[in-house]
């Protein structure tokens, strides 16, 4: 037996469903997809086998994309087919590459956004559109101007919170609709970053923004002036564990 005649003997071991698979359903509510999703691994529904993630299994034993398998049982289409292990490991993972200095370049994000073929929206997100407009979405609409997304920058550094708490404010736009003019918008984006920069580390670390020079410089200076850490987390605002794990680091 040749080796290719082995694999593709072994791929039709593996492709071999279990019972009651392949399931011929959809999903329809966010709660099923939510249920779906919530495991340490994740189940495939054309073989019923579970894995931490699906992709390099649709694609050699399935012969099918990641995409088409989200088309065919209504699946998020942002949403990675794994499980919930693998995308708290991975979520880490990109934690430490950001704090490392790593970005995600918008610029070319967006260019090849516009180059794929646009997707049409999965019945459960049609769904909640349609509740959105009849019971008027999260907020009322409301068109925002310059002037209040700088309040919201403002209200950030007058009460020391982070952009999501400020953003729970009555008279402050939401977080999502910050976030998308902070991507329209260079200038807003730099004065956001300034922004937690010029709060306390506190407040840096809640929202994942902590800037590691400045906090280091800080760590280091607290410490030759004889402080403990116990001490310096009490005065930082920011937990032991915090400071020993980037003092590990330097």
């Amino acid at each position: 037996m040749t080796r290719l005649n082995y694999i593709e003997k072994r791929r039709k071991i593996r492709r071999k469903a279990l019972q009651g698979f392949p399931w011929d359903g959809k999903f329809e509510t966010k709660e099923e997809i939510y249920s779906y999703f919530s495991g340490d691994k994740i189940q495939c529904l054309l073989c019923g086998k579970w894995f931490k993630r699906l992709h390099t299994h649709l694609k050699m034993i399935h012969g099918i994309s990641s995409d088409e398998y989200r088309e065919m049982y209504s699946l998020p289409w942002k949403h990675g087919l794994c499980g919930k292990e693998y995308s708290l490991k991975f979520r880490k993972i990109m934690k430490k590459r950001r704090e490392n200095g790593y970005s995600t370049d918008m610029d070319a994000i967006r260019e090849r956004l516009k180059q794929a073929r646009k997707r049409q929206d999965q019945p459960f997100f049609k769904k909640i559109r349609a509740e959105n407009l009849i019971s008027g979405g999260k907020r009322e609409r409301t068109k925002y101007f310059p002037a209040d997304f700088q309040n919201v920058l403002k209200r950030m550094m007058d009460e020391n919170k982070t952009l999501a708490e400020a953003c729970k404010d009555a008279d402050m736009p939401c977080k999502s609709v910050v976030l998308k003019y902070s991507r329209r918008n260079k200038e807003f984006r730099k004065a956001l970053d300034k922004t937690y920069e010029k709060l306390p580390f506190s407040v840096q670390a809640k929202a994942t923004k902590l800037s590691v020079e400045k906090f280091i410089k800080a760590i280091l200076s607290l410490l030759q002036s004889g402080f403990s850490i116990i001490e310096i987390s009490r005065f930082l605002g920011v937990s032991g564990k915090t400071i020993r794990r980037r003092l590990k680091s330097k």
